[in-house]
Protein backbone atom coordinates (compact mmCIF):
# COMPACT_ATOMS: atom_id res chain seq x y z
CA UNK A 1 0.00 0.00 0.00
CA UNK A 2 1.42 3.38 -0.97
CA UNK A 3 0.32 6.71 0.38
CA UNK A 4 0.46 9.87 -1.99
CA UNK A 5 0.64 12.88 -0.11
CA UNK A 6 0.28 15.82 -2.00
CA UNK A 7 2.55 19.16 -1.59
CA UNK A 8 1.21 22.41 -2.39
CA UNK A 9 3.08 24.86 -4.37
CA UNK A 10 3.68 26.84 -1.31
CA UNK A 11 5.72 24.29 0.60
CA UNK A 12 7.70 23.32 -2.16
CA UNK A 13 8.67 27.15 -2.85
CA UNK A 14 9.73 27.27 1.23
CA UNK A 15 11.92 23.21 0.48
CA UNK A 16 13.85 24.86 -2.53
CA UNK A 17 14.85 27.83 -0.01
CA UNK A 18 16.11 25.48 2.44
CA UNK A 19 18.19 23.56 0.45
CA UNK A 20 19.31 27.01 -1.37
CA UNK A 21 20.32 27.99 2.15
CA UNK A 22 21.80 24.66 3.17
CA UNK A 23 23.88 24.47 0.43
CA UNK A 24 25.70 28.26 0.31
CA UNK A 25 26.37 27.63 4.20
CA UNK A 26 27.87 24.61 3.20
CA UNK A 27 30.49 26.57 0.81
CA UNK A 28 30.92 29.17 3.23
CA UNK A 29 31.83 26.75 6.25
CA UNK A 30 34.09 24.87 3.18
CA UNK A 31 35.67 28.18 2.55
CA UNK A 32 36.31 29.39 6.02
CA UNK A 33 37.78 25.78 7.22
CA UNK A 34 40.39 26.27 4.13
CA UNK A 35 40.62 29.52 5.06
CA UNK A 36 41.37 28.65 8.96
CA UNK A 37 43.98 26.08 7.54
CA UNK A 38 45.60 28.35 5.52
CA UNK A 39 46.09 30.71 8.29
CA UNK A 40 47.62 27.88 10.38
CA UNK A 41 49.98 26.45 7.80
CA UNK A 42 51.47 30.32 7.04
CA UNK A 43 52.01 31.06 10.63
CA UNK A 44 53.73 27.58 11.00
CA UNK A 45 56.04 28.56 8.15
CA UNK A 46 57.07 32.24 10.06
CA UNK A 47 57.70 30.74 13.23
CA UNK A 48 60.35 28.05 12.19
CA UNK A 49 63.30 29.86 11.04
CA UNK A 50 65.31 28.66 8.19
CA UNK A 51 69.09 27.63 8.05
CA UNK A 52 70.96 30.30 5.82
CA UNK A 53 74.48 30.50 5.10
CA UNK A 54 76.04 33.20 6.47
CA UNK A 55 78.09 35.80 5.26
CA UNK A 56 81.27 37.50 6.57
CA UNK A 57 82.26 40.91 5.36
CA UNK A 58 85.86 41.33 5.28
CA UNK A 59 87.68 44.82 4.36
CA UNK A 60 90.93 44.77 2.42
CA UNK A 61 92.09 48.69 3.46
CA UNK A 62 93.77 50.07 0.78
CA UNK A 63 97.61 50.92 1.23
CA UNK A 64 98.69 54.22 3.45
CA UNK A 65 99.48 56.34 0.87
CA UNK A 66 96.44 55.57 -1.52
CA UNK A 67 94.15 58.09 -1.70
CA UNK A 68 91.48 58.04 0.70
CA UNK A 69 88.55 58.36 -1.97
CA UNK A 70 89.26 54.85 -3.34
CA UNK A 71 86.14 52.80 -3.00
CA UNK A 72 86.88 50.02 -0.43
CA UNK A 73 86.81 46.19 -2.26
CA UNK A 74 84.16 44.23 -0.47
CA UNK A 75 84.66 40.81 -0.74
CA UNK A 76 82.22 37.85 -0.03
CA UNK A 77 83.20 34.68 2.54
CA UNK A 78 81.29 31.53 3.12
CA UNK A 79 81.59 31.63 7.29
CA UNK A 80 83.80 28.43 8.39
CA UNK A 81 83.07 27.03 11.58
CA UNK A 82 86.29 28.26 13.41
CA UNK A 83 88.62 24.89 14.83
CA UNK A 84 89.73 24.75 18.05
CA UNK A 85 93.48 26.81 18.74
CA UNK A 86 96.51 24.58 19.20
CA UNK A 87 98.36 24.60 22.17
CA UNK A 88 100.70 27.45 23.34
CA UNK A 89 98.28 29.71 21.21
CA UNK A 90 96.18 32.68 21.95
CA UNK A 91 93.09 33.85 20.79
CA UNK A 92 92.57 37.38 19.09
CA UNK A 93 89.61 39.26 17.94
CA UNK A 94 89.28 41.12 14.86
CA UNK A 95 86.53 43.84 13.34
CA UNK A 96 85.50 44.59 10.20
CA UNK A 97 85.12 48.26 9.09
CA UNK A 98 83.78 49.94 5.91
CA UNK A 99 86.09 53.28 6.19
CA UNK A 100 89.72 53.11 4.93
CA UNK A 101 92.20 52.71 8.07
CA UNK A 102 95.76 51.43 9.04
CA UNK A 103 94.02 50.63 12.49
CA UNK A 104 92.79 46.89 13.69
CA UNK A 105 90.15 47.21 16.16
CA UNK A 106 88.38 44.10 18.28
CA UNK A 107 86.17 42.23 17.84
CA UNK A 108 83.46 40.41 19.49
CA UNK A 109 82.34 38.40 16.95
CA UNK A 110 85.20 36.22 15.25
CA UNK A 111 87.57 34.79 17.07
CA UNK A 112 91.17 34.26 14.75
CA UNK A 113 94.04 31.93 15.98
CA UNK A 114 97.39 33.90 16.61
CA UNK A 115 100.71 32.04 17.37
CA UNK A 116 101.96 32.56 21.08
CA UNK A 117 105.46 34.60 22.28
CA UNK A 118 106.00 31.54 24.66
CA UNK A 119 109.17 33.01 26.32
CA UNK A 120 112.06 31.03 24.37
CA UNK A 121 110.85 28.10 26.31
CA UNK A 122 109.74 24.50 24.78
CA UNK A 123 106.77 24.52 28.16
CA UNK A 124 105.58 27.79 28.33
CA UNK A 125 106.88 29.55 31.10
CA UNK A 126 110.00 27.38 32.33
CA UNK A 127 113.51 28.33 32.08
CA UNK A 128 113.12 30.32 29.47
CA UNK A 129 112.75 34.16 28.65
CA UNK A 130 116.70 34.16 26.73
CA UNK A 131 118.50 35.17 29.59
CA UNK A 132 121.91 33.50 29.52
CA UNK A 133 123.57 32.19 33.01
CA UNK A 134 125.50 35.74 34.17
CA UNK A 135 126.64 34.31 37.06
CA UNK A 136 129.09 32.00 35.37
CA UNK A 137 131.47 32.93 32.96
CA UNK A 138 134.15 30.94 30.30
CA UNK A 139 137.61 31.96 29.67
CA UNK A 140 140.74 30.01 28.65
CA UNK A 141 144.07 29.36 29.89
CA UNK A 142 146.79 27.66 27.67
CA UNK A 143 144.04 26.64 25.56
CA UNK A 144 142.20 25.16 28.38
CA UNK A 145 138.71 26.34 29.02
CA UNK A 146 137.33 27.49 32.14
CA UNK A 147 133.91 28.10 33.64
CA UNK A 148 132.60 29.41 36.78
CA UNK A 149 131.51 32.63 39.20
CA UNK A 150 134.81 32.72 41.00
CA UNK A 151 137.71 31.95 39.48
CA UNK A 152 141.30 32.59 41.28
CA UNK A 153 144.80 32.38 39.17
CA UNK A 154 147.76 31.16 41.06
CA UNK A 155 150.69 32.29 39.01
CA UNK A 156 154.37 32.03 39.15
CA UNK A 157 156.49 35.16 39.27
CA UNK A 158 159.69 33.45 40.28
CA UNK A 159 162.76 35.08 38.88
CA UNK A 160 163.09 31.62 36.80
CA UNK A 161 160.65 32.90 34.48
CA UNK A 162 162.96 35.08 32.83
CA UNK A 163 164.94 31.91 30.88
CA UNK A 164 163.47 30.93 27.47
CA UNK A 165 160.92 33.96 27.01
CA UNK A 166 158.67 32.26 29.89
CA UNK A 167 157.87 35.86 31.76
CA UNK A 168 156.52 37.48 28.10
CA UNK A 169 154.52 33.81 27.35
CA UNK A 170 153.08 34.06 30.67
CA UNK A 171 152.28 37.62 30.59
CA UNK A 172 150.32 37.60 27.30
CA UNK A 173 148.11 34.49 28.30
CA UNK A 174 147.34 35.52 31.67
CA UNK A 175 146.25 39.12 30.27
CA UNK A 176 144.01 37.20 27.65
CA UNK A 177 142.61 35.19 29.61
CA UNK A 178 141.76 38.29 32.53
CA UNK A 179 140.09 40.37 29.28
CA UNK A 180 138.25 37.78 28.19
CA UNK A 181 136.39 37.89 31.96
CA UNK A 182 132.65 39.59 31.82
CA UNK A 183 129.45 39.59 33.21
CA UNK A 184 129.03 38.06 36.75
CA UNK A 185 132.22 35.88 37.04
CA UNK A 186 134.92 37.26 39.53
CA UNK A 187 138.25 36.83 40.05
CA UNK A 188 141.15 37.00 42.04
CA UNK A 189 144.81 37.20 41.30
CA UNK A 190 147.23 35.37 43.14
CA UNK A 191 150.90 35.35 42.62
CA UNK A 192 154.11 33.54 44.47
CA UNK A 193 157.69 32.69 44.24
CA UNK A 194 159.12 32.45 47.43
CA UNK A 195 156.44 34.70 49.28
CA UNK A 196 152.65 35.16 48.01
CA UNK A 197 150.91 38.87 47.24
CA UNK A 198 147.92 40.04 46.06
CA UNK A 199 148.28 41.39 42.23
CA UNK A 200 147.59 45.12 43.91
CA UNK A 201 150.39 44.75 46.29
CA UNK A 202 153.85 46.15 46.09
CA UNK A 203 156.84 44.09 46.64
CA UNK A 204 159.95 45.13 48.46
CA UNK A 205 163.56 43.86 47.72
CA UNK A 206 166.54 43.05 49.62
CA UNK A 207 169.58 44.71 48.70
CA UNK A 208 170.49 41.97 46.11
CA UNK A 209 167.34 43.08 44.21
CA UNK A 210 165.73 39.41 43.61
CA UNK A 211 164.75 38.40 46.86
CA UNK A 212 161.59 39.78 48.57
CA UNK A 213 162.26 41.86 52.03
CA UNK A 214 158.50 42.68 52.68
CA UNK A 215 155.20 42.71 50.77
CA UNK A 216 153.21 45.75 51.29
CA UNK A 217 148.97 45.49 50.15
CA UNK A 218 147.51 48.14 49.32
CA UNK A 219 145.32 48.78 52.87
CA UNK A 220 149.20 49.49 53.75
CA UNK A 221 149.64 46.12 55.68
CA UNK A 222 153.05 45.04 55.46
CA UNK A 223 154.06 41.48 56.02
CA UNK A 224 157.93 40.32 56.59
CA UNK A 225 159.58 38.03 54.18
CA UNK A 226 163.36 38.61 54.72
CA UNK A 227 164.29 36.95 51.89
CA UNK A 228 163.10 33.57 52.50
CA UNK A 229 159.76 31.73 51.77
CA UNK A 230 158.77 31.45 55.24
CA UNK A 231 156.75 33.78 57.55
CA UNK A 232 155.44 33.38 60.48
CA UNK A 233 151.67 32.28 60.93
CA UNK A 234 150.19 35.64 62.09
CA UNK A 235 151.98 37.58 58.93
CA UNK A 236 150.60 34.73 56.84
CA UNK A 237 147.41 35.26 58.03
CA UNK A 238 147.49 39.02 57.52
CA UNK A 239 147.89 38.12 53.40
CA UNK A 240 144.71 39.69 52.11
CA UNK A 241 143.10 38.41 48.73
CA UNK A 242 140.13 40.20 46.92
CA UNK A 243 137.70 38.92 44.89
CA UNK A 244 137.39 41.71 42.06
CA UNK A 245 134.75 41.94 39.47
CA UNK A 246 135.09 42.11 35.57
CA UNK A 247 134.60 45.81 35.44
CA UNK A 248 136.08 47.66 32.71
CA UNK A 249 138.27 49.90 35.74
CA UNK A 250 139.19 46.44 37.51
CA UNK A 251 140.40 45.10 34.05
CA UNK A 252 142.64 47.93 33.40
CA UNK A 253 143.72 47.92 36.64
CA UNK A 254 144.80 44.12 36.92
CA UNK A 255 146.06 44.02 33.29
CA UNK A 256 148.95 46.77 34.63
CA UNK A 257 149.14 45.09 37.61
CA UNK A 258 150.12 41.72 34.97
CA UNK A 259 152.57 43.75 33.37
CA UNK A 260 154.35 45.84 35.85
CA UNK A 261 154.76 43.10 38.77
CA UNK A 262 158.18 41.96 39.32
CA UNK A 263 159.97 39.00 39.50
CA UNK A 264 160.69 37.29 42.78
CA UNK A 265 163.26 34.85 43.61
CA UNK A 266 162.07 31.28 44.89
CA UNK A 267 159.68 28.93 43.90
CA UNK A 268 157.00 27.56 46.70
CA UNK A 269 153.73 25.90 45.90
CA UNK A 270 151.67 25.26 49.23
CA UNK A 271 151.47 28.63 50.65
CA UNK A 272 149.77 29.94 47.71
CA UNK A 273 147.26 27.23 46.75
CA UNK A 274 145.90 27.10 50.65
CA UNK A 275 145.82 30.97 49.98
CA UNK A 276 143.46 30.05 47.40
CA UNK A 277 141.54 27.59 48.88
CA UNK A 278 141.00 29.02 51.99
CA UNK A 279 139.24 32.31 50.25
CA UNK A 280 135.59 33.76 51.10
CA UNK A 281 133.45 32.80 49.37
CA UNK A 282 135.93 29.57 47.71
CA UNK A 283 136.54 29.60 44.37
CA UNK A 284 135.17 27.28 42.11
CA UNK A 285 137.94 26.82 39.58
CA UNK A 286 141.60 27.70 40.59
CA UNK A 287 144.04 27.84 37.66
CA UNK A 288 147.59 26.95 38.76
CA UNK A 289 150.94 27.74 37.14
CA UNK A 290 154.31 27.22 37.49
CA UNK A 291 158.46 26.92 35.70
CA UNK A 292 159.77 25.36 38.59
CA UNK A 293 159.19 22.12 40.53
CA UNK A 294 158.78 23.23 44.54
CA UNK A 295 160.66 21.39 47.39
CA UNK A 296 158.51 18.02 48.14
CA UNK A 297 156.18 18.87 45.49
CA UNK A 298 154.78 15.74 45.00
CA UNK A 299 153.42 15.69 48.85
CA UNK A 300 152.55 19.38 48.22
CA UNK A 301 150.13 18.49 45.43
CA UNK A 302 148.42 15.16 47.37
CA UNK A 303 147.71 17.53 50.30
CA UNK A 304 146.32 20.61 48.21
CA UNK A 305 144.09 18.24 46.11
CA UNK A 306 142.46 16.03 49.11
CA UNK A 307 141.60 19.23 50.27
CA UNK A 308 140.32 20.99 46.67
CA UNK A 309 138.71 17.56 46.16
CA UNK A 310 136.63 17.78 49.33
CA UNK A 311 135.30 21.35 48.81
CA UNK A 312 134.64 20.39 45.66
CA UNK A 313 136.65 23.27 43.53
CA UNK A 314 138.55 22.43 40.32
CA UNK A 315 142.21 22.60 39.74
CA UNK A 316 143.82 23.45 35.94
CA UNK A 317 147.46 22.86 36.30
CA UNK A 318 150.18 24.34 33.86
CA UNK A 319 153.63 23.59 33.53
CA UNK A 320 154.96 26.45 31.56
CA UNK A 321 158.10 24.84 30.02
CA UNK A 322 159.15 22.37 32.79
CA UNK A 323 159.03 18.60 32.40
CA UNK A 324 159.35 17.93 35.80
CA UNK A 325 156.88 19.21 37.33
CA UNK A 326 154.24 17.07 35.32
CA UNK A 327 153.57 14.77 37.96
CA UNK A 328 152.46 17.39 40.26
CA UNK A 329 150.60 18.89 37.81
CA UNK A 330 148.33 15.66 37.00
CA UNK A 331 147.91 14.73 40.52
CA UNK A 332 146.45 18.59 41.51
CA UNK A 333 144.09 17.74 38.49
CA UNK A 334 142.98 14.42 38.71
CA UNK A 335 141.45 14.32 42.23
CA UNK A 336 139.50 17.43 41.32
CA UNK A 337 138.38 17.34 38.06
CA UNK A 338 140.66 19.74 35.83
CA UNK A 339 142.83 19.80 33.31
CA UNK A 340 146.65 19.06 33.40
CA UNK A 341 148.72 20.72 30.37
CA UNK A 342 152.18 21.33 30.19
CA UNK A 343 153.00 23.80 27.47
CA UNK A 344 156.15 22.56 25.76
CA UNK A 345 157.21 26.00 23.71
CA UNK A 346 155.15 29.34 22.41
CA UNK A 347 153.09 27.27 20.08
CA UNK A 348 152.90 23.78 21.34
CA UNK A 349 150.77 22.55 24.28
CA UNK A 350 150.40 19.05 25.33
CA UNK A 351 147.73 17.41 27.78
CA UNK A 352 149.08 15.43 30.38
CA UNK A 353 146.58 12.63 30.65
CA UNK A 354 145.85 12.09 26.88
CA UNK A 355 148.57 12.98 25.16
CA UNK A 356 146.77 15.48 22.66
CA UNK A 357 149.46 17.78 21.35
CA UNK A 358 147.81 21.22 20.19
CA UNK A 359 149.85 23.52 18.16
CA UNK A 360 148.85 27.24 17.84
Amino acid sequence: MSIHVEISEEAKEKLKKQKTAATVSSFLISIAVIGILAAILAALTILIPTKEIETIISYKAPPVDQEINNKPVIQKQQRQTPTPPAASSAVANVITTSSPTAISIPDTNQMVEVESADFGSSADFGMGFGFEDSENNTTTFFGATVSGARIAYVIDYSASMQSRGRVDLMKKELSDSVAELQGGAEYALIFFAGPVWQSSDTVEFMPDGKKAKSITQKDGTTITWNGTSRASDSDLKKIKVEWNTPSKENIKASLKHIEDMPLVWGTEWGKPLRKALELKPQPEVIIFMTDGLAGNAEAIAEEISAIAEKKGIVINAVSLLEPAAEEGMKTLAEKTGGTAIIVRDANTIEDLFTGEVTTR
